[in-house]
């Protein structure tokens, strides 16, 4: 079966359900005994850079009795005003398959109601729903979950979550100790009083039927927006998260980080003159000081003018000479000179205005100050603006010049060329195959796409080391270029496909740090130049693999003792793509029609050495 977003109106192929250029498929359930029963939840959901639809007309739920041939929409009793069809939840009773229930939010992203069948569909009736937490933002939570054993309890994961004994009559809280946003549940096999919950915090697991919840400590799986390290010591490490606050670590260990201030952690900065001056900041610019090493914090927005836009995640720098000057971006870029105590517009509005939507758009993302002259600055915002001024903020000029019109993420003076600045960009936006990273040798007069040789990835930082290596988060990981972006190589090992949204070198340890969307934080030794090499050398048996990246044909060359081993490529997905048998020393492999990407190479089975190549 095949589920995809396209077309306008509703079509039933063979296998196939469309139904709109707007609406995908959220959720789905299946006959626990019969494959062929398929039930599918539409959700029309609409979401640009500037705008959000959380609902709308085509929402809904289909059902199939023949695998997916035919498709049939299940409207009796359900909401069918646009305005009440937002994001919808669906599970099936495994002890009584006749028995589903549907939790709806409407077009705005509150409760709208629960409903049950017990006929499999064909008839629904609403169950009560005025004792569920209703927050808001149930385009973002999990749904319902049918107890396996039985088709009474059922738990309604949310902002928090709630669970009914008799079928939807009443709810009861399951909360205790758990953090907020919940987005799975799921019952252990042979004890459903046995339930794991994954939410915004982690993974909890309860063994008494939800009464009580223990967290998993082990998991490294935190969500990093930014991450920093304290300029004093090496050991001091912080790190803004999603939905878990600023944290930080005194000791570089894995089981002392606190919280030292809440909320949505994004960029943290400690001034390099005095550790105990530390600034954080929460969603959407809430920026606080301390100056008693985080044990207090107080709001450090004097001057900052509240009818501004500000992003979600709203930038903030030092001026690496002088970090009493600090620079916070709206649409608007402001100067502190008094390390944040209080602030003043350096510039005028650097966007094209606030565009049509519901969202907060038209800010600025990047602000980077030159480490070679403290007059040069740089800021990149969400809608394809990168501004230089050369003189402190007394005139700006539009530098944006052939650059693509997408969300700047990443403005990057080089600390080694006064007159060299990096820009990367974000992607998923127009469908364009546009270069996601670019130099500038004058200042951002002229542009060079150097990024050619990258698959076509979002990239979402750039750092630049001593040795002008270039470094990119993006995301499937770091990737590296030791001349100037011509070609690009995987970085490192043991770093996991991921999307790496922040990366930092410590200047004092020269220790390349990477922050991660969902698998926590990792940091590597550059102190020596690690790009050295072109081709991809595997010491362990002497194979040799090149050119990498590659485009259309690799070359493995292998010694004598290894010959008849054979070699496996596999996606990102873990799918096996290509397979061949190492027949003499050197073997080509043709790998023309793979798509551009990351793909994990392993040679042989007892020997079993893997690496990551990059098809551009």
């Amino acid at each position: 079966m095949i589920i995809i977003e396209e077309y306008i109106e509703v079509k039933m192929e063979s296998n196939v359900l469309f139904i709109s250029n707007k609406t995908g498929i959220i959720d789905m359930a299946i006959h626990p005994t019969n494959s062929d029963v398929i039930y599918a939840v539409a959700w029309e959901r609409e979401r640009t850079p500037q705008n959000r639809v959380y609902g709308g007309a085509t929402s809904g739920i289909y059902k199939s009795t023949d695998g997916g041939d035919t498709w049939v929409e299940l409207t009796n009793g359900l909401p069918s005003d646009p305005s009440q069809k937002g994001r919808i939840s669906i599970d099936i009773s495994q002890s009584n398959p006749n028995v589903l229930y549907a939790s709806y939010a409407d077009s705005i992203g509150s409760i709208q109601g629960v409903y049950k069948t017990t006929d499999g569909g064909t008839n629904w009736v609403a169950v009560n729903s005025d004792q569920l937490t209703n927050v808001g933002f149930h385009w973002w939570f999990g749904g319902l979950f049918i107890d396996p054993s039985n088709e009474n309890v059922v738990y309604h994961v949310g902002f928090d979550m709630q669970k009914t004994v008799d079928g939807g009559n009443n709810w009861q809280s399951t909360f205790s100790n758990v953090h907020v946003d919940q987005h799975a549940l799921a019952f252990f096999p042979d004890n459903s009083s046995y339930i794991f919950v994954g939410n915004d915090g982690g993974l909890y697991r309860s063994t008494n039927d939800g009464d009580t919840y223990v967290k998993d400590l082990k998991l490294p799986i935190t969500q990093f927006y930014r991450f920093y390290v304290d300029p004093h010591d090496d050991q001091r490490l912080y790190g803004g998260s999603q939905d878990n606050s600023t944290i930080r670590t005194t000791t570089g260990g894995l089981s002392d980080w606190t919280i030292i201030n809440g909320g949505d952690g994004f960029q943290p900065l400690v001034n390099k003159d005095d550790s105990n001056t530390i600034y954080a900041l929460s969603q959407r610019g809430n920026l606080v000081r301390s100056t008693n090493d985080a044990l207090t914090f107080s709001q450090a927005l004097n001057g900052i003018n509240f009818s501004d836009r500000n992003n979600w995640d709203t930038p903030i720098a030092f001026d690496p000479a002088d970090n009493n000057i600090m620079y916070y971006g709206t649409n608007f870029l402001y100067k502190s000179i008094d390390g944040a105590g209080s602030w003043s517009a350096i510039s005028p509005d650097l966007t094209n205005g606030s565009g049509m939507g519901n969202l907060s758009f038209g800010t600025i993302t990047s602000i980077d100050v030159s480490p070679l002259n403290s007059n040069i600055i740089y800021a990149g915002t969400d809608d394809g603006n990168v501004w230089s001024t050369t003189d402190s903020g007394t005139n700006w000029t539009n530098v944006s010049g052939s650059l693509p019109n997408r969300w700047v993420t990443r403005v990057q003076a080089s600390p080694n060329d006064m007159n060299t600045v990096y820009v990367t960009f974000s992607g998923y936006r127009y469908g364009e195959d546009n270069g996601h990273v670019y130099t500038s040798s004058d200042n951002g007069t002229n542009w060079n796409d150097i990024s050619t040789g990258l698959p076509d990835i979002p990239v979402n930082d750039i750092e630049v080391d001593e040795f002008n290596n270039l470094f990119l988060g993006t995301d499937i990981g770091v990737l590296a270029s030791d001349d100037n972006g011509t070609t690009w190589q995987p970085l490192g090992d043991n770093l996991p496909s991921v999307v790496i949204t922040d990366l930092h070198i410590d200047e004092r340890t020269k220790f390349l740090y990477a922050g991660t969307y969902g698998r926590s934080a990792y940091k590597m030794d550059i102190s020596e130049n690690v790009l050295d090499i072109d081709d991809l050398v595997l010491d362990d048996n002497s194979f040799i693999i090149y050119p990498n990246p590659v485009e259309d044909e690799l070359l493995i060359s292998i010694p004598l003792t290894v010959i008849n081993e054979k070699i496996y490529i596999y996606n990102q997905m873990g799918q096996l793509q290509k397979f061949k048998e190492l027949k003499d020393t050197e073997t080509r492999v043709d790998l023309s029609d793979l798509a551009k990407g990351i793909y994990i190479l392993k040679i042989g089975q007892g020997i079993s050495t893997s690496k990551k190549i990059v098809k551009k």
